[in-house]
């Protein structure tokens, strides 16, 4: 998983620098959001798949 999030970081702050304005951080915020849960939902099934 830290390998997962370690090549994902870079590329999410190069995309929100990219795209900054005022409207634009709401969106990210959300977008920050969202990616998190999805990390956490993949990281739970795999864990389940393990056992």
């Amino acid at each position: 998983m830290k390998q997962h999030v370690e090549w994902l970081i870079p590329k999410i702050q190069g995309w929100k620098n990219y795209c900054s304005t005022p409207y634009s951080s709401q969106k990210m915020e959300k977008l920050d959001w969202y990616i998190s849960q999805r990390l956490c939902k993949w990281y739970a099934k795999k864990r389940q798949r393990k056992r």
